[in-house]
């Protein structure tokens, strides 16, 4: 059971924002955030015309559910609410990443998009590296880095697990051949992309290789 929430900043637009520009959501039959908080990725969604479930342990948020996202009947009730194709998108609690992850890309059978620190990814532990590791291999990874900093808050990124390598590449905006501001190896490996290099890429003249979750 998730009890009383521990400390969370709040999801910037500005960093929603950036993700937007990557990874396509449209041909989702719904969008699920479970995590909704303050709401903000909820209202970018909803005036992007798309449709939205959100939920929030704590009731005072508004969410639509104010229910245990730990809780595998809680993600087949929300399924419900989104049609058969939908994908989540959410900003945990950063204690509950390595709960909530596996249980989300169990259930979304597209995509789970997840803001989460960069150290995440970057320094795992040998458990939660060889879970990526496995995803990665598969080409079913893609990550936004080089998100905009606020104040005292961690850097951040949003890590995206494709249903498959196929899907993936149908779903991620940025160009697969290009070498601005991403680096991509092989359908084998993690692609990532480097927000803060992509939008300098055009007075730069190109973006820096990024070491991804296939280092070891």
């Amino acid at each position: 059971m998730i009890s009383t929430p521990p400390y969370c900043p709040a999801t910037t637009l500005a960093a929603f924002g950036h993700f937007g520009v990557h990874v396509r959501l449209d041909t989702a039959s719904g969008i699920m955030d479970a995590f909704a908080g303050t709401g903000n990725i909820v209202s970018t969604l909803t005036h992007k015309s798309l449709r939205v479930v959100s939920n929030d342990a704590n009731p005072q948020h508004g969410a639509q559910f104010a229910e245990d996202a730990g809780q595998v009947w809680f993600w087949k009730k929300l399924g419900e609410r989104v049609g058969a194709a939908p994908a989540v998108v959410t900003s945990p609690w950063f204690e509950l990443l390595d709960l909530v992850i596996p249980l989300m890309v169990r259930v979304s059978p597209i995509v789970v998009c997840v803001h989460v620190p960069y150290g995440y990814v970057t320094a795992a532990p040998e458990a939660r590296h060889k879970y990526f590791r496995g995803l990665a291999e598969e080409g079913r990874l893609f990550m936004v880095v080089g998100l905009s900093r606020y104040a005292a808050l961690r850097s951040c990124a949003w890590l995206c697990v494709f249903k498959d390598w196929q899907t993936r590449d149908q779903l991620v905006r940025t160009d697969m051949e290009s070498e601005v501001g991403w680096f991509r190896m092989s359908h084998r490996l993690p692609a990532v992309v480097d927000n803060a290099a992509a939008a300098g890429a055009s007075g730069a003249g190109g973006g820096a290789a990024h070491a991804g979750l296939g280092a070891s």
